[in-house]
């Protein structure tokens, strides 16, 4: 709650910036734009421009209700999961200054967020005996997180491993072919973007690997604060419970 209540607290950032952009444009020039000049799907930004995002509150609203789903599915795997105190996991979710930090933005990572505790609750609410009807669902999961962003990948990834290894190779397939189905308009414009990714500018990972750059990084993960010294101090008290998990 006290991040929404600043929704409208803090200026717009260069990220921001692209997604307000985008969402002034009908959707055939949003997806022309994308395959021009950007690196993330579609699926976020037509969301945003179908939102009713008049002012700056409006559009982040959309981000910050994702960030507040995701505090019931968490709740809910950890009781599938048989923790005592379920609680603990949404309140997890509630106090992360990460989650929090992008429910104030209008951008698509809360969503993922979404799509991540989504795909968890899928893998402990588990039937011991799932139907094709699991199957098509988590295709149908697979190929929407895969819209919101590109690394959504990785966890259907460890979806079809999970089939994978409890045996579940009929399932695996249908969710596989489900998922490339429904993703065939999304593949056809990740093909498009392929040039962009190739001059995407960006920073190699093993220049972040020294002392001052490792604590930037666990400033933003745990403190949700990457250059302010506060955010630093407050990331080392938050990523103890973090490395016990």
């Amino acid at each position: 709650m006290l991040f929404g209540v600043g929704l409208g607290a803090h200026p717009v950032g260069r990220d921001e910036a692209v997604s307000l952009l985008l969402i002034a444009h009908p959707p055939v020039l949003i997806l022309r734009l994308l395959s021009a000049h950007e690196v993330h799907p579609a699926g976020y930004f037509l969301m945003l421009w179908a939102w009713p995002h008049g002012n700056l509150v409006a559009a982040r609203l959309l981000s910050w209700l994702a960030a507040v789903a995701v505090i019931p599915l968490l709740h809910l795997a950890a009781g599938h999961f048989g923790l005592r105190r379920p609680w603990l996991a949404g309140l997890l979710a509630a106090t992360s200054p990460f989650l929090g930090y992008y429910a104030a933005e209008a951008r698509m990572y809360s969503w993922l967020a979404l799509f991540g505790a989504a795909a968890l609750l899928a893998v402990a609410a588990w039937p011991e005996r799932p139907g094709w009807r699991w199957g098509v669902g988590l295709g149908l999961l697979a190929a929407a997180g895969i819209q919101i962003h590109y690394f959504a990948a990785f966890t259907v990834i460890g979806l079809l491993l999970v089939m994978v290894a409890r045996r579940e190779l009929r399932l695996a397939a249908i969710t596989a072919v489900t998922a490339v189905i429904l993703f065939l308009p999304g593949l056809a414009l990740l093909g498009s973007q392929l040039p962009v990714f190739l001059r995407y500018p960006g920073e190699a990972w093993q220049e972040r690997l020294t002392p001052t750059g490792l604590l930037a990084v666990a400033g933003l993960l745990f403190g949700g604060a990457e250059y302010q010294e506060w955010g630093r101090r407050a990331a080392l008290l938050l990523a103890v419970p973090a490395l016990y998990g």
